[in-house]
C-alpha cells in the first residue's frame, strides 16, 4: 500500500533538511505543494539536489568533471587545421581500450562495474 502523496512529501522535506538544504527555502515549501510534483517548489527541490548531487561528484573526483589541473607554461596543442587530402581516413586500431577515467565515470554515472543495469 502506498503512503499519501503528503506524507511522502513531508517525509521528503525531512529527509532533505537532514542532508543540508536551507532551514529558509523548506520553510517556504509546504507539503502540499511539493506533493503536486510541479511548479516552484517542485523546481526548487529538484535544482538544490541537482546543485548538491554535482558539488559532491565535483569535490569526490575533480578530474573526472573538471580535467586535470592546467599550468601556464604547457605547450599549445597543435593546430587541427591540417589537410590530410581526400583518401585520408582515421584508423582505430584493435587494441584501442576503453580508458580507467571512462570506466571510473561509467561507474559513477550509473552505479556499475561496467555489466547490467544500475
Amino acid at each position: 500500500e502506498e503512503d499519501p502523496p503528503n506524507m511522502v512529501a513531508q517525509r521528503l522535506l525531512i529527509a532533505l533538511g537532514l542532508v543540508g538544504f536551507p532551514p529558509d527555502m523548506a520553510g517556504r515549501i509546504t507539503p502540499t505543494a511539493l506533493a503536486t510534483g510541479f511548479g516552484g517548489p517542485a523546481l526548487e527541490v529538484l535544482n538544490w539536489l541537482a546543485d548538491a548531487a554535482v558539488a559532491k561528484a565535483k569535490a569526490d573526483r575533480p578530474s573526472l568533471f573538471w580535467g586535470p589541473e592546467r599550468t601556464t607554461d604547457v605547450d599549445p596543442p597543435p593546430s587541427t587545421d591540417q589537410d590530410f587530402g581526400d583518401d585520408h581516413a582515421a584508423e582505430v586500431g584493435d587494441d584501442d581500450e576503453i580508458s580507467e577515467a571512462e570506466l571510473d565515470a561509467e561507474e559513477l554515472l550509473y552505479g556499475t562495474d561496467g555489466v547490467g543495469g544500475g
